[in-house]
């Protein structure tokens, strides 16, 4: 019961600090795009800080004593990537009675200088094995370039302290890439009922076979590299197959009568299954 306390309260401090940030992303993202994504705290898997590395070619030159923040949040159909900076505001209190000066107090206040929600189908990762000289473990955040919203691909170089914090960064991502790929709708690949048009005349039957509709194979995902995973990444294969259909002959008494040649229907071929979409973990 504690954990789960724990964890509702870790949720609502969430939703107050950052839930208006979430609420002005959902509806910027409305307005370009239709694609359904959800940014409520129950959808949020990871969260936590990050070092932007090169966070000068987004917001140029960085003065120096700036306190800057960068925050990653992955939700079941997003990530989003923002950058605050604290700054302190030094209050003055009043002069108490006696006309002794009062103490300087210091209160934060919070400014959003970046921010940008990527959907989980145009979002991928890559991992670095290379650390910076602080011995943090890099990693990648790219947001894939779109001709039809004129973006270029952006990539955010980001570390963190421990290979644990980076690891479960990245293995978030790819799950919810998985699993958008998992729930992609794909035409399901029905085989083809083979209809036959049987006639009775005298002794002879006439079996009309129907062609199989070709198969399309099922779709695979493909990364980049080892380490890059993107849900958008689907190809897909036409594979047909076709009946063989022999014909024989056969003569029968003295009349030399002649029977019609019997067709063999689509049992003689199989139609090949398309080999289930292959993973990459």
């Amino acid at each position: 019961m504690e954990k789960v306390a724990e964890h509702i309260n870790e949720m609502q401090r969430i939703h107050e600090e950052y839930g208006a940030i979430f609420d002005h992303l959902f509806r910027q993202h409305q307005k370009s795009c239709k694609q359904p994504i959800d940014l409520s705290p129950g959808d949020l898997l990871y969260y936590g800080g990050v070092e932007w590395l090169n966070i000068s070619d987004f917001l140029g030159k960085i003065k120096k004593g700036l306190e800057l923040h960068a925050m990653c949040f992955v939700f079941k159909t997003a990530v989003v990537f923002l950058c605050k900076e604290r700054l302190r505001q030094k209050k003055k209190l009043m002069v108490s009675a006696v006309g002794v000066p009062g103490k300087n107090s210091s209160s934060e206040v919070e400014i959003i200088r970046y921010q940008v929600l990527i959907p989980v189908t145009e979002v991928q990762v890559r991992a670095s094995s290379m650390k910076d000289m602080d011995s943090h473990f890099l990693w990648e955040l790219i947001h894939l370039k779109s001709q039809l919203q004129r973006r270029s691909e952006k990539v955010y170089h980001l570390s963190n302290s421990t290979s644990e914090f980076r690891n479960a960064f990245l293995k978030t991502i790819r799950q919810i890439i998985r699993e958008s790929v998992r729930n992609m709708n794909i035409p399901a690949n029905k085989p083809s009922s083979s209809s036959s048009n049987i006639s009775n005349k005298g002794n002879t039957n006439t079996l009309q076979p129907s062609r199989s509709v070709p198969k399309k194979k099922a779709p695979t995902v493909q990364s980049a590299t080892l380490q890059r995973h993107s849900a958008g990444n689907i190809d897909y294969d036409n594979l047909e197959s076709y009946d063989n259909v022999p014909e024989t002959q056969i003569g029968h008494d003295q009349s030399n009568f002649q029977t019609r040649s019997k067709t063999v229907s689509d049992g003689m071929g199989e139609s090949r299954r398309p080999a289930s979409p292959r993973r990459h973990q």
